[in-house]
């Protein structure tokens, strides 16, 4: 209903809950009824009720695992529908709740600078592999311009993209792949390592990391 994204693999079954305080739990074999987490807690998206946007990221970290919660936390900071704060003031809440420990990982992993599912992903893989890493870190190109690219790994000296590569469809796609070339080729020119992961590499860490190992040794610096 909030239009967050998380991974379809990680749906579970329908998880709901009461908008009065005095209804119990019920569970289906589709769908489970919660009781309400609170008055507070019940919003509108239309003319639909629905919780508030900060205990729907919370609530997908705790259901649909951390992927899916951090994926949803970072749109949610960055279109401004969620703050920190009232994240962690659910977080407080929920203390009790079952599964409340990803929903605390999620909230500390989260960021606003994500800008699409793909680079949340790619974040996560990054910690799990002990890389240091700066976001949306921008290269000073030779022509004047900026280049600000996804990920910077300022140990390596690498540039690490995501290319979720539905862009370069058409004529205008094929246009938009040139100049994405011509800005890798200047971010080259500088001396930089590139990397570029797309959908299939987020899940499997060693791949990734072996497109950064590449990308340093052609700059010889592993």
């Amino acid at each position: 209903m909030l239009g967050l994204p998380l991974l379809v693999s990680e749906l579970g079954p329908v998880r709901v809950a009461h908008t009065s305080k005095d209804a119990n739990t019920r569970r289906q074999d589709a769908f489970t009824v919660h009781r309400c987490p609170g008055p507070d807690a019940i919003g509108s998206h239309g003319m639909v009720a629905t919780v508030v946007p900060a205990l729907a990221v919370l609530g997908t970290g705790m259901m649909a695992g951390v992927r899916s919660g951090v994926m949803a936390a970072d749109a949610a900071l960055r279109r401004e529908m969620v703050t920190t704060e009232e994240l962690h003031h659910w977080l407080g809440r929920l203390r009790r709740v079952p599964g409340v420990a990803r929903a605390r990982y999620v909230v500390g992993s989260a960021s606003a600078r994500a800008e699409s599912p793909g680079e949340s992903l790619l974040r996560l893989v990054l910690v799990g592999l002990g890389l240091v890493f700066v976001e949306q870190h921008l290269i000073h190109r030779p022509d004047g311009r900026w280049a600000r690219v996804d990920f910077y790994l300022p140990e390596l000296d690498v540039v690490l993209e995501f290319d979720g590569m539905v862009k370069y469809g058409g004529s205008e796609g094929r246009a938009e792949l040139a100049a994405e070339k011509h800005r890798e080729d200047d971010i080259r020119s500088l001396g930089h390592g590139v990397a570029r992961v797309v959908w299939a590499d987020l899940f499997s860490p060693p791949l990734v990391a072996a497109k950064i190992r590449a990308a340093a040794r052609s700059r010889g610096r592993v």
